[in-house]
């Protein structure tokens, strides 16, 4: 029996549950759909068993399309969560009730009843009625009434959700052994990785509707995709990094991005048992920390876990603008390694470890700093939208949190993003507002900011950059939003070259290439790199971002004005932060009412370049449009 499953969605009033799934079970395979409360997972399973309909997609049972037929007509066995038992029938009768309702003789029906209650253990339970079961006998009385049948497919709801740990562990294996010995092919969901890992042949990872991942067990743990997947398979240490031909690094303190780094965002995964502790501080003459990841870190407290210990652990760095951030770690040892090495909070000890994966999709993390007027809660409305759609983390901040005209849509929204939607009430408008999110963001850190233009105030927005680490920020405008899905759209982009260093365009071009937007260049500076391509170039084509690059005649006046130009939105590269200043805020004040992308720059002293007069002594030229490839 194989199982096809096409672009099925679900929606439930305005909430999207199931959003476009697709995947296929092959005749004996045993699959589990693994995800959070409120994934849709569930769901998915009602929609295959016909007991919920589907608003799109088609669903396919060994090639006969079963969408509109009713669950009788599919010939499943389904397993629900609380068992769904007919208190008022033995244990016998229980099983037997699929094989009676089909007209099976007596005795057929009783060779197949003993065969099952023999299969999953309950021989001698056969006259016994559900109230005097344990529940682990409940489970597989409903696990036998399914097979009973022998459905084509076996479908089973948290089959052991209702169960205490002890009993789930001892059931889950013995469920795998049968499946296996009679051939049935069976979907299952579960919230519990180990559950997933101990039964599944194939896991797929939901969240949020979506199908994020499938594999075995082992390539999701050891080499995921995504970070959600990456922290949700297994307790893991996330930290920012770059790819390079050379595998990944990490990258923790204020350092120029190397010129062989690849154009897009990177996290490194390193597991709790891929990371190894030493006493005393980093020793490059020691052969055990030539490794990719060494770093001092400060013990936080152990934890004793019988077979093992986990070891909590607190790496400081310093980023860009002097900004203190500080990193938690996990280590897990084994017993002989935890009793060799005993430590004690307050212990200062070396971190180290090989074993880096390169996480290709980070979560991308927005902060939206809104007041509670008109212009505040459709910035908010809109970068929720947004976060739905590109699985973002949203923290939101100010009075559109507790608007009432959101309070509504705020629910809703805090239904699909479950724990990715945090709201930060504040009591404080205007320059307070930024006061408040520049003291969130000495404790948090953030892929984009987003902003109304009634904050914007240039001289209050350029002391706010200087005085955090916003890299990137988004002041909105009075048009159409870059971020609203509209594909077509045009931007122009006013990029100049700093110290030894491009512009990171590495966020932007995601966003464009997800939204189908080209880009324009224009270059501040009169100057482009000579020889090799500059990396906003690479960013830009990484993504398949379609751009032009127009280099106005260098003429040592001031950058043309962006206001001029009919684009959706503009992107202004402002420079290096220690030279945020009246020019500065000149730009912001000519970009009142237009959507705007800031880009900071890191300080050139903090990085240790060479001035930007230092940069390009010869004459520079244009690069043309890239063909984009197919």
């Amino acid at each position: 029996m194989a199982l096809e499953v096409q672009g099925i969605s679900k929606r439930f009033g305005a909430r999207a549950v199931v959003q476009d799934v697709s995947f296929r079970v092959d005749d004996g395979e045993l699959v589990a759909l693994l995800g959070p409360s409120g994934s849709g997972k569930s769901t998915i399973l009602r929609m295959v068993a016909g007991l919920a309909d589907v608003d799109a997609g088609r669903i396919r049972v060994d090639d006969l399309d079963v969408t509109g037929l009713s669950p009788q007509s599919r010939d499943l066995g389904f397993v629900f969560q609380n068992y769904a038992l007919f208190e008022h029938l033995t244990v016998a009768g229980n099983v037997e009730f699929a094989l009676r309702v089909r007209n099976v003789r007596r005795k057929d029906r009783a060779m197949r009843r003993d065969e099952l209650l023999d299969l999953v253990g309950l021989g001698g339970s056969a006259g016994k009625y559900p109230l005097q079961l344990s529940g682990g006998q409940r489970q597989r009385t409903a696990l036998a009434r399914a097979l009973a049948h022998r459905p084509r497919l076996l479908l089973l709801d948290e089959p052991f959700g209702a169960l205490d740990a002890r009993i789930r562990q001892e059931l889950r294996q013995g469920l795998r052994e049968l499946l296996k010995r009679i051939g049935t092919t069976a979907v299952f969901v579960t919230h519990d990785q180990e559950e997933a890992f101990a039964v599944a042949d194939r896991i797929m990872v939901l969240h949020r509707g979506r199908l994020l991942e499938q594999g075995p067990a082992d390539v999701l743990y050891r080499a995921p995709r995504t970070e959600f997947v990456a922290g949700f398979v297994g307790r893991a240490n996330l930290l920012p990094g770059e790819l390079s031909p050379d595998g990944v690094r990490v990258r923790l303190d204020a350092a120029p991005v190397r010129d062989d780094a690849a154009p897009h965002r990177v996290k490194v995964l390193v597991r709790p048992e891929q990371l190894q502790v030493h006493r005393g501080e980093p020793d490059p003459a020691a052969s055990w920390q030539r490794r990719g990841f060494v770093r001092q870190a400060l013990v936080e407290r152990t934890e004793f876990l019988g077979t093992g210990e986990r070891v909590l652990l607190s790496v400081d760095a310093t980023e860009a603008g002097g900004v203190q951030r500080r990193y938690r770690l996990e280590a897990l040892r084994p017993a002989t390694a935890a009793a060799a090495l005993p430590l004690a909070a307050g212990e200062a000890v070396t971190v180290a470890s090989d074993e880096l994966h390169a996480i290709a999709q980070p979560d991308l993390r927005l902060l939206v700093v809104a007041g509670g007027d008109a212009e505040g809660c459709r910035l908010l409305e809109g970068a929720l939208a947004f976060g739905e759609r590109s699985h973002a983390l949203v923290t939101a901040m100010g009075g559109a949190v507790g608007a009432p005209e959101l309070r509504a849509r705020l629910e809703h929204f805090r239904q699909v993003f479950a724990g990715d939607l945090k709201l930060v009430e504040v009591d404080a408008t205007g320059p307070g507002l930024l006061e408040a999110a520049r003291l969130h963001l000495q404790g948090e850190s953030h892929d984009l900011v987003l902003l109304p233009s009634g904050l914007a105030d240039p001289q209050a927005l350029v002391g706010f950059l200087r005085a955090t680490n916003v890299r990137q920020l988004l002041v909105a405008g009075s048009g159409a939003d870059p971020l609203a899905g509209l594909h077509g759209g045009r931007w122009i982009a006013y990029l100049r070259a700093f110290g030894a260093g491009q512009p990171n365009l590495d966020l932007l071009s995601e966003l464009a290439g997800a939204s189908g937007t080209r880009i324009d260049v224009r270059d501040l500076a009169g100057a482009l790199p000579a020889d090799e391509p500059p990396r906003w170039y690479d960013a830009l084509a990484f993504r398949q971002v379609p751009f032009t690059v127009d280099r106005p005649a260098p003429s040592g006046h001031a950058p043309p004005q962006p206001v001029q130009d009919s684009a959706d939105a503009v992107v202004l590269d402002l420079g290096p932060r220690s030279s945020l200043g009246e020019r500065q805020r000149e730009w912001l004040h000519a970009l009142r009412e237009r959507w705007t992308f800031l880009l900071v720059q890191p300080d050139e002293a903090d990085l240790g370049l060479n001035p930007a007069s230092q940069l390009h002594a010869s004459q520079t030229h244009v690069h043309p449009q890239p063909e984009i490839p197919a």
